[in-house]
């Protein structure tokens, strides 16, 4: 659970040590920048402070053919693919590719086969800019070759979104905040 509190009751909570949690993180992280200490008042002071590093989730997603899912992902919803890797000796085909989209691989998918047992499929949202979300929703329509799940639309908990789905049943929602940039 996330609590949002204010610095002044942070720093006013003192552990065993004598030091706030505010204090022993600013400690930890001597030289964070201002946004970094901004985003430390914000969260919950029982999290450890490492868990401020994470970047990026990437997904493993089941793909039935790593050249199939390579062609659907760049041909179709205009992702970046990286190499088709094959990860096991003895294999004829890939069974591993990594999509992606953004700056810095922001939306980024790992896909692999599975010759043991299935993956079941996986479901991601994909947050834009309502501008970016726009142009990108009349491209696919106007090509004609995604798979729609759900057209776009204003949604009541404050998204405009559209979905698709690949050929293994991945689904995709790219969403925008209705209000905003």
């Amino acid at each position: 659970m996330i609590s949002v509190v204010s610095a002044s009751e942070i720093a006013n909570n003192q552990d065993h040590t004598g030091k706030s949690p505010l204090n022993r993180r600013i400690e930890y992280f001597q030289g964070a920048t201002e946004a970094v200490s901004h985003r430390l008042i914000m969260t919950n002071p029982e999290h450890h402070p490492a868990t401020l590093s994470a970047r990026k989730i990437i997904p493993h997603w089941p793909s039935s053919s790593i050249p199939n899912t390579i062609e659907y992902y760049r041909d179709t919803l205009h992702f970046i693919c990286g190499p088709p890797i094959t990860t096991r000796s003895g294999l004829t085909e890939p069974n591993f590719v990594s999509v992606y989209m953004g700056p810095g691989a922001a939306a980024n998918i790992y896909f692999f086969t599975s010759p043991r047992s299935p993956l079941s499929p996986g479901k991601a949202m994909i947050a834009m800019t309502k501008m970016g979300l726009e142009e990108y929703y009349g491209v696919l329509k106007g090509e004609g070759k995604v798979r729609w799940v759900e057209d776009l639309e204003d949604k009541s908990w404050g998204y405009r979104q559209f979905e698709v789905e690949d050929e293994d049943g991945n689904a995709l929602q790219f969403f925008a905040f209705i209000e905003g940039d």
